[in-house]
């Protein structure tokens, strides 16, 4: 019987799989999709010992979304919305 405090190694797996695809896609917005429904999973439960991988790959698809710098340029209602799962994501690792 498993503990239900922690993830499976299975769901690990499946987990560290989901972010990997996503980065390797180079689509920064499946990177977020991932990290998000990844930190869903985590709710309530502990967290892996790396689960910085996540919000690293979610810092660096941030910056990829935003051009390195060029935040004025996205100013859509789409990426104020995309934008700003980024920094509901990024709140929760505090």
């Amino acid at each position: 019987m498993t503990d239900s405090r922690y993830i499976t190694n299975d769901e690990y797996r499946r987990q560290k799989s989901r972010l990997t695809r996503a980065v390797n896609s180079g689509d920064p917005v499946k990177v977020l999709s991932a990290v998000e429904k990844t930190v869903t999973e985590w709710e309530d439960k502990a967290w892996p010992d790396d689960w910085s991988r996540w919000f690293r790959a979610l810092d660096d698809a941030r910056l990829k979304y935003i051009g390195a710098g060029w935040d004025d340029e996205r100013d859509s209602p789409e990426d104020i919305r995309i934008l700003s799962r980024f920094d509901e994501l990024n709140e929760l690792r505090w």
